[in-house]
């Protein structure tokens, strides 16, 4: 019997788009959320650093637009005491949307003091339509400094 070249690359082409079915089909969903803008860009991202006992303004959300905050990163690399200091979000509007605690306590061998937080938020913090967000610390030590990364989309209000 002489071997069909057309029938064996059939069965190998169809090995192959079924093994890549199969991996496809085993990935996690990736589900856009309910009420996401869907405009060119639904998606905004923020980051910048804040000195000592300082307030900052990264941005705001579009007049139409609520701001869904799903990711925060805070670190600081500096001695900023002991007891830790507090990382707090609010709206223009007055409304704390968030508070972290950060802590610089402890040292490595080379003497930097490392803490993160790192927030992955599932149904994410609202800065509403027009508003702005502000992200204050608490800390009196002034070689303390905070790296903030604040991500997520816009959506309808």
């Amino acid at each position: 019997m002489k071997p069909n070249h057309k029938s064996y690359l059939l069965g190998v082409l169809s090995s192959v788009c079924l093994f890549s079915l199969w991996q496809w089909s085993s990935l996690p969903a990736q589900a856009i959320p309910t009420g996401m803008a869907m405009n060119n860009n639904p998606f905004f991202s923020w980051a910048g650093q804040m000195m000592y006992s300082a307030s900052t303004s990264p941005g705001s959300a579009p007049s139409n637009k609520d701001l869904i905050i799903t990711d925060i990163i805070l670190t600081t690399a500096s001695f900023c005491g002991s007891d830790g200091y507090d990382v707090i979000l609010t709206t223009s509007g007055g409304a704390q949307i968030g508070m972290f605690r950060l802590s610089s306590g402890y040292g490595n061998s080379s003497s930097h003091y490392v803490s993160n937080v790192i927030a992955n938020l599932n149904s994410g913090l609202v800065l509403p339509a027009g508003e702005t967000l502000t992200i204050s610390n608490n800390t009196s030590y002034q070689s303390c400094r905070t790296n903030y990364t604040i991500s997520g989309y816009m959506a309808q209000p």
